[in-house]
């Protein structure tokens, strides 16, 4: 991978700024619903194409790029960059301005290893433990996560994954695991908003229910299975990638200087 001008890939560093009268970015013309703050608009719609990799990883946000495209003034496109960077889906640079973040895979397996086994125990505990009101509820979310994928709404299905897990945990019923599970999810967050492996809802959905029927069976070894299979689909994706951008970067240039090293 070239790290300075490959802008569709999710690893990417170091990327360079465009001219902000030649970007151009996968947004239209804002419509503001009555009511409604321009600026939130224009949040909600820069976030919206972040996530659903329309604006890819590392690229530069200009405001007067994206205030000429999205028909509105610098002010409110300011304050979303802003909001975005709060978020962790965008990051300031000094004296560069405000790029979308890129996340690092070899930072991210290594959280997801972690994850994958943190995710196996917790569902195992769960399928022991749950009530029967708990079951229903996690039924309830896997139904609206279905609907929110045959509507396209992606940001919605982020939220119902994210809100399947939590519930699954809280099922566990151990602090300690809650814990340490609760400081992992801090960490990968924005990596898990911002899709970085993205597997695909309908591939999501289906863990959903693997794991959940593992629960509501009371089967704990085969639900910390499922819920293992559907951490490390991530996972293995990360690691495959990680693999894949040492060995692009590892362009002719710089394999010279490896043997140059290796001779002296």
């Amino acid at each position: 991978m070239t790290p300075r001008h490959r802008q569709t890939s999710t690893f990417i560093d170091g990327v360079e700024p465009m001219a902000p009268t030649t970007k151009q970015y996968a947004v239209q013309k804002l419509h503001v619903e009555p009511g409604v703050r321009i600026a939130d608009t224009v949040f909600a719609t820069l976030r919206r194409a972040i996530i659903r990799h329309e604006i890819a990883a590392g690229v530069h946000l200009s405001v007067p790029s994206l205030a000429l495209q999205l028909g509105t003034s610098r002010s409110p496109v300011h304050e979303a960059i802003k909001r975005l960077v709060q978020d962790g889906l965008a990051k300031e640079e000094l004296r560069r301005g405000a790029f979308v973040t890129s996340f690092s895979a070899s930072t991210l397996v290594p959280l997801y290893e972690v994850r994958c086994a943190l995710e196996a125990l917790a569902a195992a505990l769960a399928a022991e433990r749950a009530s029967d009101d708990i079951i229903r509820q996690l039924s309830t979310i896997l139904d609206a996560e279905a609907q929110a994928i045959e509507n396209d709404e992606l940001e919605k299905h982020i939220e119902i994954d994210m809100e399947f897990h939590r519930v699954v945990l809280m099922a566990a019923a151990n602090p300690t695991l809650d814990e340490m599970l609760m400081q992992i999810y801090e960490r990968i967050s924005t990596a898990m908003i911002a899709r970085v492996v993205p597997t695909g809802p309908e591939q999501a959905l289906a863990d959903h229910r693997a794991v959940l029927r593992a629960i509501a069976a009371r089967d704990s070894a085969a639900a910390g299975a499922a819920a293992s299979t559907h951490v490390m689909r991530v996972g293995s994706q990360l690691s495959a990638k990680r693999a894949t951008t040492f060995l692009e970067l590892k362009t002719p240039q710089s394999a010279k200087k490896d043997k140059k090293r290796v001779a002296q």
